[in-house]
């Protein structure tokens, strides 16, 4: 007669490893999935979220001290007659997309890390599957 035993720590320490693998890619597309929904709403250039700060800063600062002229204000005098026609109303639009920008990138960051917190809480590849369905279903309203 011939018993043959299980290696339940083995079998456990693949049934985690294969958890672990599952959870690795479900955060990957979650991540990429944010990215995707973004660049709906932003350039997706090298440096681009730089300029849009900097723009951002230069049109509060120029609300602030509302000067005479463009001088130290090279992107609003850049965009003055293109994007609007005073520099008062591209500061506006600027503070108004900055503002914008906030909004939706604050709310889907906290559905990104909802996500991926339950993602990484889960139990089994189906719960983990389950938490990316409700955060892609969730991200369809962007």
């Amino acid at each position: 007669m011939v018993i043959v035993t299980r290696d339940t720590a083995a079998i456990a320490e693949a049934r985690a490893a294969q958890l672990e693998s599952v959870r690795v890619a479900a955060i990957a597309r979650i991540n990429a999935e944010v990215g995707r929904v973004r660049e709906k709403y932003i350039t997706d250039l090298p440096g681009q979220d730089a300029i849009y700060q900097a723009k951002e800063a230069e049109a509060a600062r120029y609300l602030a001290e509302v000067p005479e002229t463009l001088d130290g204000y090279p992107f609003m005098a850049a965009e003055v007659g293109i994007l609007a026609p005073t520099a008062a109303d591209v500061a506006a639009i600027w503070i108004g997309m900055g503002a914008q920008w906030r909004t939706v990138a604050a709310a889907m960051e906290g559905l990104r890390m909802a996500a991926t917190n339950a993602v990484n809480a889960s139990d089994s590849p189906a719960e983990v599957e389950g938490h990316v369905a409700g955060f892609l279903s969730q991200m369809e309203a962007f």
